[in-house]
C-alpha cells in the first residue's frame, strides 16, 4: 500500500480498514472465496479512494482562488507555491 499512498501512516489506515472491513464481511457470514485477492481489492481500492478525496480536498483552494482572480490553475498553483514558500523562511 506504501507504493500506491506513498505515505506510511496513510498506508496503515488504509490496511487498518481493509481488515475491518474484512472483519464486517466474516462476521455477516460471508465467505471469501479468495481472500488475499479481495483483500488486495479492498485495499488498492480504499487508497485510491483516499487519493482522491485528499485530492479533492487540496485542489478545492485552487478553484475558489481561480474564481476570484480569473487565472488558471497554472497560475494560481504557481502563486500559491511561491507563497508557501515565502511563508516557510519567514520566523517563527
Amino acid at each position: 500500500m506504501v507504493r500506491i499512498v506513498r505515505d506510511h501512516d496513510l498506508a496503515g489506515e488504509v490496511v487498518q480498514a481493509t481488515y475491518t472491513k474484512a472483519w464486517n464481511e466474516l462476521r455477516n457470514g460471508h465467505e471469501l472465496t479468495y481472500p488475499k485477492s479481495w483483500l488486495y481489492a479492498v485495499a488498492r481500492n480504499h487508497a485510491l479512494d483516499e487519493l482522491r478525496r485528499r485530492r479533492r480536498l487540496t485542489d478545492e483552494p485552487l478553484a475558489y482562488a481561480e474564481s476570484l482572480t480569473g487565472f488558471s490553475d497554472d497560475v494560481v498553483r504557481k502563486l500559491m507555491r511561491s507563497t508557501a514558500a515565502g511563508l516557510v523562511g519567514l520566523p517563527p
